[in-house]
């Protein structure tokens, strides 16, 4: 039949996984502490997370419909690839940060992701740093994040999901017979020219 008071400031909540609902079961992690004013004592929460096996299944989840409701699903969004890259970034990364680099560094196209491993492996490319990076990148993504049967946030947001990272990079050039054709075509033109 008791109780004790729980505080959070801004900064711990902002970085919460997901988001707090009325009756949610939540583990906490924080510190006692006493409000000297009251004469009673609190736990100031540093951090929380949903009870339970779907923990990060409903985090997962939850940032999933954020970002979907600021709209970086809306295919309006995606961009074409360019035909002719002349420099193309490679990245791999546990955050954003390196796509806002390689988007700064004058590339045409930026690969994203990485071979397959276990969802611990790939959880980085489910974070909203990585789908910020992604979304607010200069230049078009391509996500090849594990294998063709992994999904990821990252892979919702690029521009374009290859299903591997070899795949991802015949996507973003020509194929050698493709522009051999071409050149005929144009040489054939140019000679009834």
């Amino acid at each position: 039949e008791a109780s004790v008071r729980a505080v959070m400031f801004r900064f711990s909540a902002e970085r919460l996984p997901f988001e707090p609902k009325d009756g949610m079961d939540v583990l906490l992690q924080g510190k006692v502490t006493l409000y000297e004013k009251g004469g009673d004592y609190q736990i100031q929460v540093t951090d929380m997370q949903p009870d339970g096996v779907g923990a990060q299944a409903l985090a997962l989840q939850q940032r999933r419909e954020k970002l979907a409701k600021l709209g970086f699903f809306d295919p309006a969004h995606k961009r074409k690839l360019p035909v002719m890259p002349q420099k193309i970034g490679i990245v791999t990364s546990r955050s954003g940060a390196a796509l806002r680099t390689a988007s700064a560094d004058g590339c045409d196209v930026i690969l994203m992701g990485r071979g397959g491993g276990s969802q611990e492996d790939l959880w980085a490319f489910q974070s909203e740093q990585v789908a910020q990076a992604v979304y607010h990148s200069a230049v078009p993504v391509v996500s090849a994040v594990g294998h063709e049967t992994d999904h990821c946030i990252a892979d919702e947001v690029a521009d374009l999901r290859a299903p591997t990272p070899s795949a991802a990079a015949e996507l973003a050039v020509p194929e050698i017979s493709a522009l051999y054709g071409l050149l005929d075509e144009q040489k054939i033109r140019m000679e009834r020219a």
